[in-house]
């Protein structure tokens, strides 16, 4: 990029509280103090109230008060302080106009804490990390808006795939929002990890220049990015193909904890944009709920696709039954609360094949998910 648009990207936007720079430096280094933390943020006061109102939240639910910022240190971890301190600093960017990318805190949040979630799985140790790669990987966006104005509105606002979000910024203002956040994240000096990950956090994007733990980091965002899309917190994305879903952390993590992290968001993003007081957006638009009492017999041909389709469609709201069949597979799904013997004699048949030919997609792992929930909903009504 050329370092004059370099600088005018770093300059974009307020600069993060030194203390919360310093924090985010200090965080994993194991020769500093829980009392020298504790001086760093002390030294803000806002930003030390702000981090202690969380700290005595719901959001912690700890049975007894935090009284002082050492004491939230002790208790919450160097790694926590840190993360409360940058989702308050973020927060505080709202002075940015950020609303006019609907939905983009609520994304933000959503994508943090998916990504701690799955973090548990695949990097436990790390799972810190991985919240605030989430928390900041479209900041970009952020300082995009505030250079360009309208002529980037209208491409933020615009639906569009995640894949094809960069190539129409590059041609509507010759740069893209994940550069744009590698060079934010240079600015604030933050660790080179974070740095690469705001620069590669896209599904197609080449991670293998990001070392073993950079490109998994990358590629849980991208798939904590795509589930936080599925449950509504979308920032103007169009829905995740399948391939987006269960392709990037294969073997890693099952389709049924993909789930949980569905059912967990909505409550957790609510709860954080409270305690952070960030006003509430509205969500983005969620697959169509499967009807109480429906149950469908899904047919497909390929039984090697098997496994990813049936966690699609538990991702969707269906609780899939067993495979019934070689060959040509059959499968009942019912809703949560619907009838689980299998096969009921009056469910309706949905031949999987024809709707992706029907439709012109190529192969199952590249449905459009809100097309197909829509017509299960539809067929199981």
């Amino acid at each position: 990029m050329f370092s004059n648009m370099k600088q005018k990207i770093q300059k974009s936007l307020p600069p993060l509280p030194e203390a919360a720079v310093k924090i985010a430096k200090m965080a994993r280094d194991p020769d500093v103090s829980v009392s020298r933390i504790a001086e760093v943020l002390s030294s803000d006061p806002i930003l030390a109230a702000k981090v202690l109102r969380v700290a005595n939240s719901s959001f912690f639910g700890l049975s007894r008060k935090i009284g002082t910022v050492k004491h939230a240190v002790v208790v919450l971890g160097a790694l926590s302080i840190r993360n409360l301190a940058m989702c308050a600093s973020v927060a505080s960017l709202k002075t940015c106009d950020f609303e006019r990318i609907r939905g983009f805190w609520r994304h933000a949040l959503a994508t943090a804490i998916a990504s701690r979630m799955l973090a548990g799985k695949v990097s436990p140790v790390f799972s810190e990390e991985y919240f605030l790669a989430g928390l900041l990987h479209d900041i970009g966006k952020l300082a995009l808006l505030k250079l360009f104005g309208d002529d980037y509105a209208k491409v933020a606002c615009a639906p569009q795939s995640p894949a094809c979000i960069r190539a129409m910024e590059m041609e509507a203002i010759g740069v893209d929002h994940a550069a744009a956040g590698a060079d934010l994240g240079e600015h604030w000096q933050l660790p080179q990890v974070f740095c690469d990950v705001l620069r590669c956090h896209h599904l197609g994007d080449s991670f293998k220049d990001l070392g073993a733990d950079g490109a998994l980091m990358a590629s849980t965002v991208a798939t904590a990015s795509s589930l936080a899309i599925l449950a509504g917190f979308g920032c103007n994305s169009t829905w995740p193909e399948p391939a987006d879903l269960v392709l990037p952390l294969k073997d890693r993590v099952d389709i049924s904890y993909m789930v949980s992290v569905l059912e967990y968001l909505a409550r957790a993003v609510r709860e954080t944009e409270a305690v952070f007081e960030v006003p509430r957006e509205k969500n983005c638009s969620k697959p169509p709920v499967p009807k109480e009492n429906s149950s469908i017999v899904v047919s497909f041909s390929d039984p090697a696709k098997t496994d990813m389709i049936l966690g699609v469609l538990s991702l969707l709201g269906w609780r899939p039954g067993e495979p019934r069949e070689a060959g040509a597979t059959f499968v009942e799904i019912s809703s949560p609360a619907g009838i689980e013997a299998s096969p009921r004699p009056d469910a309706s048949v949905f031949d999987l094949d024809s709707f992706v030919s029907e439709r012109g997609f190529n192969g199952f792992e590249h449905t459009n998910l809100l097309d197909l929930a829509g017509a299960l909903t539809c067929l199981g009504g």
